[in-house]
């Protein structure tokens, strides 16, 4: 019996090498970033957080045509040989978390209304992910400098064009899914109107105690 290892959650990385563990840890951040989004949207049921999921599926789609069409390979004598996706032109993880990252950041700016610290923390975290994430694959041979930089370049320009692509047709996509049957009965809305969404929540839900006391 053969074995092999499911190479979508394993990053390999340098023996007795430190900064390769952590390395290794930012590898993982898609994975991290697709489990958290989709645990946020199935708490939230929100309109965003669903358009937000739908371009990173997008997203994720256009970089595996884009390895097709270029078909270059990955660095030679690295772990990257072994992916479960061929070829390393644009890196995948790069063009994922850039465009979660330029997404992400064009929300925090023109749309959440927060503290100009508490923006600058979330800001400076995303920032802090991507150079990490880019940094990682790298490092640890899965890319070529030249695949990251296509890749971030790729994500950025993707995550713009789908948050203002989104935020023009808001309005007939906020009515399409929340007319919808399947809206209705997974009770998707639409809080983007919303001054804080949490403390809404939080106001109604206490109500609802103090009323049933």
């Amino acid at each position: 019996m053969e074995w092999e290892t499911l190479s979508l959650t394993c990053v390999e990385h340098q023996k007795d090498d430190l900064f390769a563990k952590l390395m290794a840890l930012f590898s993982l951040s898609p994975l991290v970033i697709s489990i958290s989004l989709a645990t946020f949207m199935f708490c939230k049921r929100d309109t965003y957080s669903i358009i937000f999921s739908i371009g990173l599926v997008l997203n994720f789609v256009m970089v595996q045509v884009e390895k097709i069409i270029i078909k270059e390979p990955r660095p030679p004598g690295g772990p990257g040989e072994r992916s479960l996706f061929q070829y390393g032109m644009p890196s995948m993880h790069c063009q994922f978390v850039s465009f979660f990252a330029l997404f992400l950041t064009l929300s925090i700016i023109l749309r959440w209304k927060m503290s100009l610290s508490s923006k600058s923390f979330y800001l400076f975290a995303i920032n802090v992910i991507l150079f990490g994430t880019c940094v990682s694959r790298v490092y640890l041979l899965y890319h070529t400098v030249r695949q990251v930089i296509v890749g971030v370049v790729v994500g950025a320009c993707l995550g713009v064009t789908w948050y203002y692509l989104t935020k023009w047709v808001s309005y007939y996509v906020n009515r399409f899914i929340l007319s919808s049957t399947i809206a209705e009965y997974f009770c998707i809305r639409n809080l983007g109107h919303l001054e804080d969404a949490t403390q809404f929540e939080y106001d109604i839900a206490m109500r609802s105690l103090m009323k049933n006391q």
